[in-house]
C-alpha cells in the first residue's frame, strides 16, 4: 500500500473513531495529540496519523478492528520507552492505553493498567 492511500486509509479509520469514541479521545493534530506521540528518544520523530486514547477493553477491540478493516498499520504505545521507538507507527492507528485503570500499591509493590508512566506508579510504599 502507498503511503497516499495509508492516509486516505487512516483519515477514515479517525473518522469512524470519531463517532464511536468522541475528538478528546481520537487525535490527529493539537495539544493531546503532541503530547501523546512525545517519547523520551528526541532524535525518534515518528508521526502517526491518528492516536486513539482507550479507556476500556471495547475501546481497544474497535481501535484494532478499525485499523483492520482500512488498512492502517497499528501499534500500542505502553510506556514510551522503547529506544527505537516502534510504539509510533509512521501514518498509522496508535493505541494509547494511558488511560486504562487505576493504579494500586500495596505492600508487595504497585500494580497498573497497560501504559501506566512510572512516575504515576512509584515506588511501593510511597504515599
Amino acid at each position: 500500500m502507498k503511503h497516499d492511500e495509508t492516509n486516505g486509509s487512516a483519515k477514515a479509520a479517525a473518522e469512524d473513531l470519531l463517532v464511536r469514541l468522541g475528538e478528546d479521545r481520537v487525535m490527529e493534530s493539537g495539544r493531546g495529540y503532541t503530547e501523546a506521540v512525545r517519547i523520551w528518544n528526541g532524535a525518534v520523530d515518528h508521526q502517526p496519523a491518528v492516536v486513539v486514547r482507550v479507556r476500556t477493553a471495547a475501546d481497544v477491540q474497535a481501535a484494532v478492528a478499525t485499523a483492520r478493516r482500512h488498512g492502517v498499520p497499528l501499534s500500542v504505545r505502553g510506556g514510551g520507552h522503547d529506544w527505537a521507538g516502534r510504539a509510533l507507527r509512521n501514518g498509522g492507528l496508535v493505541v494509547d492505553p494511558v488511560d486504562i485503570g487505576d493504579i494500586r500499591a500495596g505492600a508487595c509493590g504497585a500494580a497498573g493498567p497497560p501504559g501506566a508512566p512510572v512516575d504515576e506508579v512509584g515506588s511501593p510504599g510511597r504515599s
